[in-house]
């Protein structure tokens, strides 16, 4: 069995003269090479220890060609070589490759898109290896004048931070540029819009407006505090009505394409692993859910026969029927905001409005500040705190529970229909 040839170890070899040929004439002079006078004249060589071939490059003298060749050894043995290769990847072709290589759904495929172009825009003509703290200085101070929101730079900043760990690792580079003194810094002359949180009654008429099929949705939001992925996954077996708990275990996946295979619609793992906390759920709600369910005890808690995708619902259509019942609604639920740094608008109102709702009424009523904690699935107080704090500060109802505030509020509601048909009547 032959056996494979070993790889010369890392060392410097010797300078070599690419005018000349070994050979000799009959007067002792060396013979000149066909590259006689071409390009320069001596050859710098070193082995990395990896490959058998070679790294060459070219100098006008031999002291400089083996200069060359020991520095790029010490380079190596002190884990900070480059090659020739790889110093000339460009931050363009390295982006790209790198979100080519990403296994994420079609909506963060092109928010990362729409970042990398952003980054490109002052990074793209430096090699990696050549990015440096200045550049990306750069890079968040000029966005920061050009008007783009703290969080969006927070995560243009994360996300360059990624693409530079993911270069190191690939020995593209040997410094990462990324840092806390290269973080973005709040931009204070635009305030941050709070989340729409919506009052009982604006709830419950936004619950009649949904179509039929969605209804349990809204329940969910609302009612357990699930985000709008967790909804269209969540199954009916995850809810133990004797218990009275809730333990979300998937959430929706839509289709995307990965090295060039297209993956269908699925349920994947939560966003967090505090996400899949068991929770208590109010017993009003789960008889709620329960009589939503209409007998069904298995499968997924939102189904629709409309679907291309196997009685799926989608995230999107999900979001086009919030959308279109807060328009009927009107109010200050439809009014428009600005969201995004580039100023687009959207409805006050969304799907994760009625989890801002249910996080309210936990804050607002008999649950201490833990256990709203733990029923949000927060990893921490901060989180609830910063969200909910006007309300843990405020006056509270300290015996209301979320099913006798949503009870309640459904009472009022049908009482203010009712009263709106027989008006003239009597």
């Amino acid at each position: 069995m032959a056996q494979r040839k070993r790889v010369p170890a890392v060392r410097a070899r010797k300078p070599y003269d690419t005018w000349h040929r070994r050979e000799r004439d009959t007067n002792g002079h060396r013979l000149k090479s066909s590259s006689y006078g071409k390009g320069r004249r001596w050859r710098g060589a070193y082995q990395d220890g990896i490959r058998h071939a070679a790294h060459t490059c070219g100098f006008d003298t031999a002291k400089a060609a083996e200069q060359w060749a020991q520095d790029q050894v010490s380079a190596i043995k002190a884990g900070q070589h480059i090659t020739k290769d790889a110093s000339r990847v460009m931050m363009t072709e390295w982006c790209w490759e790198w979100l080519d290589l990403q296994a994420i759904d079609p909506g963060t495929f092109g928010g990362y898109r729409s970042k990398i172009k952003l980054i490109l825009q002052y990074l793209d003509r430096l090699a990696v290896h050549e990015v440096r703290e200045p550049h990306v200085l750069k890079l968040m101070t000029g966005l920061h004048r050009t008007g783009y929101a703290f969080d969006y730079r927070v995560d243009i900043h994360r996300l360059l931070t990624r693409i530079m760990a993911a270069a190191k690792r690939a020995e593209l580079t040997m410094v990462m540029p990324c840092s806390i003194e290269t973080y973005a810094k709040p931009n204070r002359e635009r305030p941050k819009i709070a989340a729409y949180c919506p009052t009982m009654s604006e709830f419950w008429a936004f619950f009649h407006l949904m179509p039929e099929e969605t209804h349990i949705a809204v329940a969910l939001g609302v009612g357990v505090g699930l985000r709008l992925s967790e909804v269209l996954g969540a199954n009916i077996e995850d809810l133990n009505i004797e218990a009275c708990t809730y333990r979300p275990v998937t959430q929706y996946k839509p289709s995307r394409r990965v090295y060039g295979k297209r993956i269908d619609t699925h349920d994947g793992p939560l966003k967090t692993e505090t996400s899949g906390t068991k929770i208590p759920v109010d017993p009003w709600v789960v008889d709620w859910l329960v009589d939503l369910l209409r007998g069904r005890t298995t499968g997924k808690f939102i189904e629709f026969e409309g679907s291309r995708s196997g009685g799926r619902m989608s995230q999107k259509a999900l979001r086009n029927r919030v959308y279109a019942a807060v328009s009927e609604l009107g109010g200050e639920p439809a009014k428009l905001v600005p969201w995004g740094p580039d100023g687009k608008m959207r409805q006050q109102m969304g799907f994760h409005s009625l989890r801002h709702l249910y996080g309210s009424l936990l804050a607002d009523g008999a649950y201490s500040l833990a256990d709203v904690t733990r029923r949000m699935r927060h990893k921490n107080n901060t989180t609830t705190l910063d969200i909910y704090t006007h309300l843990v500060d405020g006056q509270r109802d300290t015996a209301r529970t979320i099913g006798q505030a949503l009870r309640r509020g459904l009472r009022d509601y049908r009482k203010a229909a009712t009263g709106m048909r027989v008006v003239g009547e009597s």
